[in-house]
């Protein structure tokens, strides 16, 4: 099997657990316990909550243009600002804006 060819199978087993993780699954979970008659396996099914943090992965980079977080708009020069803008550009105009 190819490097790239893995990588895609490791990439959606990849997604596929994390979506698992974000909407919560049920887990089993096995451990042996030591009692008067002996040992002897216990099993227990739980059910994990959704996880938030997996939540908001999946969907800043599933649909980046609803939920990522955005930086702050540039800011326009105010018009009691101009002036310096207009000294600092005669001064550096490559240092302007």
């Amino acid at each position: 099997m190819s490097a790239g060819a893995q990588g895609t199978g490791c990439d959606r087993r990849v997604e596929e657990a994390l979506l698992r993780r974000a909407l919560g699954l049920p887990v089993t979970e096995t451990r042996r316990a030591t009692t008067d008659k002996g040992e002897k396996t216990v099993t227990t099914e739980k059910e994990l909550p959704p996880d938030i943090t997996a939540q908001m992965f999946w969907l800043k980079n599933r649909r980046p243009e609803q939920w990522r977080e955005k930086p702050p708009e540039p800011r326009e020069p105010q018009e009691d600002n101009l002036l310096e803008v207009l000294r600092q550009a005669a001064l550096d105009p490559e240092d302007v804006l």
